[in-house]
């Protein structure tokens, strides 16, 4: 619960409310429940949320830690949280630590840490890479210092709020410790849970506002927007699939579909919204990202500023020299056949994907890059596809390090001004601020059909080409047999398909002359029924359009 403290604890500790606001004027406090309550996290990530509109600072008192190891250990503990433990000040409530918070100077927040569990406190003191500071606390735990309850324990700890909210809202691909902040429709439910497990309402809310939810980067539109005119002739296609008929509306309601359009010729033949979004709604894109990603590598070897496709990763990324990744090309890289062990299981929270995006910073090495360059080799570079999100991560660190900008920014520039997109998209970052080359982008519907529309007129933007003569076809086209697959590209039988979780895609059909973007909020992640249904209504789609 967000606290103002004034006639609370601080009043009843001896301190000035009114002294502490005039120091730290932005100052917000949070206070987590003790062992048997709760957690509000509705009422923290709104401080969060607050903290990431407003730029105010805050810091967060986390009651007892041993009640948050079964919750939200993996995700704040063990590997967000950095800096240097303070002595123990045992048999000491926490409300005590707001005059302490004040020497985290340059930091965002504090976190106090409280718990009668030694176990729980050498757990920290490792995962953070410290000193076990049991030596240093021995004689407040005897009861020298103060009285109180025999065994209690204390710390603060210096946190960035980026990696908090980093921490609590997003592993890769998107994995919550705590789930949406928002109002009626979307409580959050009681535990860990992912966003795996987000109920309905949570969905339709946190898909449709990720951008709120967690740190972005802007990719600015340009000033002119490419208009879509609706065609004279409207389609509304049926079909049948697994023996179910479906109706267009039908489907969508059963797909729990946020937003449907299909673009032929440049004109719109359908489009159709739900689960309460409205056509200026973005929705975010889990892995359609990876397909942007690999599409600005190509952006920059026309640029010259990759050489080639065969060149190492570690020339771009030197940090990966002398490890698994040295000998792996970039279009090793960007066909997923490196030949690095990788687990990409969603629901595991001890899973590669899980963790990947969790790694604190090395030495100002990118968290990332220092996770990745750890993991052990499975095949020799070429010979096997395994699908990890890990490396499309790379492609976009690599793509950085190259043109010497943030990808948001070199999107923008290359592609989503100069095409004319309708509204400003917002790219998820990493923990170091870095953009997610494999995941989450937001945009409109309408934006997600004219990045098709991009790919299908071949690449140019502005009457610029973006990227090489033939990298479409060559992008496009199967690099791996099976599962058919391109440059971060899903190879499908008349086209092509960038795809997400959850029921996110846009596929183009060049023959066609169409493309057809979708949005949904299936209630699992990767169903192959889902996937199969969905590619059954892009059929009639296509036999409707001709």
């Amino acid at each position: 619960m967000v606290e103002n403290y004034a006639n609370g604890v601080l009043a009843k500790l001896g301190l000035d409310y009114a002294h502490l606001v005039k120091e730290k004027p932005d100052l917000i406090m949070v206070s987590m429940p003790a062992c048997g309550g709760s957690t509000p996290w509705a009422e923290v990530l709104t401080a969060l949320l607050h903290q990431r509109r407003t730029g105010e600072g805050q810091f967060i008192d986390l009651s007892q830690v041993e009640c948050l190891f079964p919750l939200a250990a993996p995700w704040i503990i063990e590997q967000s949280i950095t800096g240097a433990v303070a002595p123990r000040r045992g048999n000491r409530h926490p409300s005590m630590v707001p005059h302490a918070c004040f020497r985290c100077a340059g930091e965002d927040a504090c976190v106090v840490v409280a718990t009668t569990d030694d176990d729980a406190w050498r757990a920290l003191a490792r995962t953070i890479g410290r000193p076990d500071p049991d030596e240093r606390g021995r004689a407040e735990k005897r009861g020298d210092d103060a009285g109180g309850v025999e065994g209690g324990m204390m710390g603060v700890v210096s946190i960035s709020l980026q990696a908090i909210m980093v921490a609590l809202m997003l592993t890769a691909p998107l994995l919550l410790a705590a789930p949406l902040a928002h109002a009626a429709d979307a409580t959050p439910p009681s535990g860990p849970d992912s966003i795996l497990a987000w109920t309905p309402e949570q969905q339709a809310y946190g898909y449709r506002h990720m951008e709120t939810l967690v740190p972005t980067r802007v990719v600015k539109r340009g000033e002119a927007v490419r208009e879509l005119p609706v065609a004279a002739t409207r389609i509304d296609p049926a079909f049948s699939q697994g023996g179910v008929h479906y109706t267009t509306d039908s489907y969508m309601a059963a797909f729990r579909v946020s937003g449907l359009i299909a673009i032929k010729d440049g004109k719109i033949i359908l489009e159709r919204y739900g689960l309460g979004r409205a056509p200026a709604d973005r929705w975010t894109s889990f892995s359609v990202a990876k397909s942007v990603t690999s599409t600005l590598i190509g952006a920059a070897i026309e640029d010259g500023k990759i050489k080639s496709l065969d060149e190492p990763v570690t020339r771009y990324i030197p940090q990966l020299g002398g490890g698994v990744y040295k000998g792996v090309t970039i279009r090793q890289l960007i066909t997923m056949t490196s030949g690095v062990k990788w687990n990409e299981d969603y629901s595991d929270p001890n899973s590669d994907v899980a963790k990947v995006g969790l790694t604190p910073p090395q030495d100002g090495v990118n968290p990332v890059v220092s996770y990745m360059r750890n993991l052990p080799r499975e095949a020799p570079p070429g010979a096997k596809f395994v699908y990890k999100t890990g490396e499309t991560d790379l492609a976009g660190i690599l793509l950085s390090n190259a043109v010497g900008e943030p990808m948001a920014d070199y999107f923008s520039r290359k592609i989503w001004a100069p095409f004319g997109m309708e509204q400003d998209a917002a790219w998820v970052q990493d923990t170091a601020g870095h953009e997610r080359g494999g995941c989450c982008l937001s945009m409109t519907l309408r934006d997600y059909g004219r990045f098709g529309m991009f790919m299908l007129e071949g690449g140019t933007a502005g009457g610029r080409r973006v990227v090489p003569k033939g990298w479409i076809d060559d992008a496009t086209r199967a690099h791996v047999a099976k599962p058919p697959y391109g440059y971060f590209w899903w190879i499908v039988p008349g086209g092509y398909e960038a795809e997400g979780i959850f029921g996110q895609v846009i596929a183009v059909f060049p023959a066609d002359h169409l493309v057809i973007a979708m949005n949904s909020a299936w209630a699992k992640a990767d169903p192959d029924a889902n996937w199969e249904t969905q590619y059954a209504l892009m059929k009639a789609i296509r036999k409707a359009a001709r």
